[in-house]
């Protein structure tokens, strides 16, 4: 389904020489060899980011079905299951961090070529990353710059409500590892209380996952279709 998202909406630009060398990525029949290999590499990192994404979902999947395992008996946790349950925990970080690496990388592109179709931005492509790492400033500052962004993708004037939902829950998300990291685990909690409280925070994590992905694949889409009012 991810692939077939890809090969939707196809970039015309033959007729923008001017913009060929400056998009960030273009139509895959365009005879402009950079061209091409632009628009080849802005669709992979929007595939690599539905694969890490597919991955993190399959990886909390399989933690859910052990937790749920070993919470449904009454019988002392094995610690083979206790074992694998934190290499899922583990497998899963790395899943959603994969994700954000490939989302920030197809947004930098993204904000160039918004650019490139001639759009004028407030914020600049480096915005797309740095002001996630900004302290404060990146409760809200992000939400806004992809806000812009997606609106500046194309000349339809419309809104995404499913972006407050993106933002909500990544900071659910964020806000509760912050403060589990800043508390630490008390001694003497039991594994199913630490089992019932990561499945817990798995769960905005699907969802600002599956939405920034979304989120991405709309800015693509919209992207292409601005560029076929411009052919």
């Amino acid at each position: 389904m991810v692939a077939g998202f890809l090969l939707a909406s196809p970039l015309r630009l033959t007729k923008l020489p001017a913009l060929v060398d400056a998009n960030a990525y273009q139509a895959p029949r365009t005879q402009e060899p950079s061209a091409r290999s632009g628009y080849t590499a802005q669709s992979l990192v929007l595939l690599l980011n539905g694969l890490t994404f597919g991955s993190f979902c399959l990886a909390w999947a399989f933690d859910v079905a052990l937790c749920a395992w070993g919470l449904s008996t009454a019988a002392p946790t094995p610690q083979l299951l206790q074992d694998l349950v934190d290499q899922t925990l583990t497998w899963t970080g790395v899943g959603y961090y994969a994700c954000a690496l490939s989302f920030a990388i197809f947004a930098y592109r993204a904000s160039r070529n918004a650019r490139a179709l001639g759009v004028t931005l407030r914020h600049s492509a480096g915005a797309t990353i740095f002001w996630f790492i900004v302290p404060f400033a990146n409760l809200f500052m992000p939400y806004q710059v992809m806000k812009e962004l997606w609106s500046a993708s194309s000349r339809r004037h419309s809104s995404a409500s499913y972006l407050v939902v993106w933002w909500l829950s990544y900071l659910v998300f964020r806000i509760a590892v912050s403060i589990i990291s800043a508390i630490g685990e008390p001694d003497g909690q039991s594994w199913d209380d630490l089992a019932v409280r990561d499945l817990w925070i798995g769960i905005p994590a699907v969802i600002s996952g599956a939405l920034a992905f979304f989120l991405l694949y709309d800015i693509h889409r919209r992207q292409n279709a601005f560029a076929e009012t411009l052919s």
